[in-house]
């Protein structure tokens, strides 16, 4: 549970239906429910995600108008949107229902708890940093106690917003802010473990062909791309290892990869990286969704197969600290973190 906590209206929550999109999840417990009640792991998601938005917009209010606030109220505006979305789709009806569903809420609005007020700028990040830290904790535990592969996915994508907001506050900057994204969470087919192992390697094979590219066209003038290309090597040499110890094997990479940009266009490239940054983070999400968690089982939807973890390939912890390092990526590229990350 969230640690901190403000009792402040959150004025994004009322007119955030009307104006943004739906993201929609597919749950496990509680999935096309009429009424959630006070213990359901998605009424308590939504308690931690009310509390988050009312510490985030009363941050917002403490450095308003303050000497070197101007980038956290940015990032806090973001941030109160994004949570004001968490909330939405843990308490619809339907969090399955794609951007149709009914929006209306099964239960009433959680009321934020109290906390003192952060007095400055610095006191507002400790403060920050700390609840999500809380929050990490406690989303994380929804996802390994998740047999649904999809409402696994919506838990450890919670824990990596959470998680990525964290190291935001303890970094050195705090741009760029939250974002929408481009797509909404929807029903997956999550596979085995070690699919979708593989469709991470592949995804960074398409990353380290990017790189490899915009080497060569920059003429070797970003040494931060070619330290990059090491980091993407060492880590697709791991995930090989580890597929190979379950009895799978990698397979190669393409001969070439499609690019969202001219990689020959300098003022493109930046934006090219962090969407292949970006789409390796959709991939780790992915695995999240076929590992199991501490409930060692996991189920889908009638008609999915049954999801055993992979002994060689990570846990579901590792993943999701996997993904909150791989969340610090494309936002170095100007791409700020989506408030559902994974969901490309």
């Amino acid at each position: 549970m969230v640690s901190r906590r403000m009792i402040l209206a959150v004025p994004v929550l009322g007119s955030f239906a009307a104006c943004a999109p739906s993201p929609v999840v597919r749950a496990g417990s509680a999935a096309a429910t009429d009424a959630l009640g006070p213990d359901d792991p998605r009424y308590v998601g939504a308690v931690v995600e009310t509390d988050l938005a009312a510490l985030v917009e009363a941050c917002r209010t403490a450095v308003s108008g303050r000497q070197g606030g101007e980038d956290l109220g940015a990032w806090c505006e973001g941030a109160a949107t994004a949570h004001a979305s968490h909330i939405q789709v843990l308490l619809q009806a339907d969090p399955l229902g794609g951007t149709s569903s009914d929006h209306s809420p099964t239960a009433d609005s959680p009321a934020p708890s109290t906390t003192a007020a952060p007095t400055g700028p610095a006191a507002a990040q400790d403060s920050l940093a700390q609840a999500y830290q809380d929050a990490v904790a406690s989303h994380s535990a929804a996802a390994a106690a998740e047999q649904d592969a999809s409402m696994r996915m919506l838990w450890s994508s919670l824990a990596v917003f959470a998680g990525r907001s964290a190291a935001v506050m303890n970094g050195s900057t705090l741009s760029p802010a939250p974002i929408a994204g481009q797509a909404v969470p929807v029903r997956v087919g999550a596979g085995s473990a070690l699919d979708a192992a593989a469709a991470l390697v592949s995804r960074v094979d398409a990353l380290r062909y990017g790189l490899e590219t915009m080497i060569g066209r920059s003429g070797g003038t970003r040494p931060d791309m070619s330290s990059r290309r090491n980091q993407v090597d060492a880590l697709r040499v791991d995930l090989a290892e580890r597929i190979a110890a379950d009895g799978g094997q990698a397979a190669g990479p393409d001969l070439e990869y499609g690019l969202s940009g001219d990689p020959d266009d300098a003022d493109a490239r930046d934006g090219i990286w962090a969407g292949l940054e970006d789409d390796v983070l959709a991939g780790w999400l992915r695995l999240a969704a076929a590992t199991p968690g501490a409930s060692g089982s996991s189920s889908s939807s009638p008609g999915e197969s049954s999801i055993q973890q992979a002994p060689g390939l990570y846990g579901l912890d590792e993943i999701v600290g996997k993904a909150v390092e791989q969340a610090g990526q494309a936002p170095l590229h100007g791409l700020g973190t989506s408030w559902w990350p994974g969901w490309v």
